[in-house]
């Protein structure tokens, strides 16, 4: 055999251990894509799970919350009608005054941390329900339009601007809606 058939011979092997090299690379390569997925699948199958227990812990808390807030109320008929008063705007003593605003300020503080743990779980219909929810209690009580009012700035303050923008875009929705309800 002369030089040039070995050298002929020697580059047809070469070619064919390289194209067996990028088979075996192929190969090797869909292997890990196949495995680099089946973790992807798992991990985000491991957050989805974490991401439902959080989102129902949170959930849980913020009727906790909201029980906290209304027991008293259901055990005590004197604070009942406190609240009711205070809610329809009635003339209160100034005693009164302090225990329903005080009352106030702390339901429309859990209502923005409420707000706030529905937006961090990507709970933004749950949001819009409790954005609805207050227009309604705003609209529907002028003692909470006026703690809702005195806390707007302190909300905005705190990095609540977000809600009070959504709250009062929809409480100027509810209001122009009520004064077209005669009309239609």
């Amino acid at each position: 055999m002369d030089i040039q058939a070995t050298v002929q011979l020697l580059g047809n092997l070469g070619e064919f251990i390289a194209a067996i090299a990028v088979v075996v690379t192929l190969i090797y390569v869909a292997a890990q894509v196949k495995h680099g997925k089946a973790a992807l699948d798992a991990n985000t199958q491991a957050m989805d799970r974490e991401y439902e227990l959080r989102a129902q812990e949170a959930l849980k808390e913020i009727s906790e919350s909201v029980a906290q807030l209304r027991r008293p109320m259901i055990q005590d008929a004197e604070l009942a009608q406190l609240w009711l008063n205070g809610l329809n705007g009635k003339k209160l003593s100034e005693i009164d005054e302090f225990r329903f605003g005080s009352m106030m300020h702390e339901a429309i503080w859990q209502s923005a941390a409420m707000y706030g743990r529905m937006l961090a779980l990507g709970r933004a219909n749950l949001s819009g329900t409790f954005e609805q929810s207050v227009t309604s209690q705003i609209s529907d009580y002028p003692g909470y339009a006026e703690h809702w009012d005195l806390n707007r700035q302190n909300l905005i303050r705190w990095g609540l601007e977000d809600l009070v923008q959504s709250v009062e875009v929809a409480r100027a929705t509810y209001e122009s809606d009520a004064k077209l309800k005669p009309y239609l």
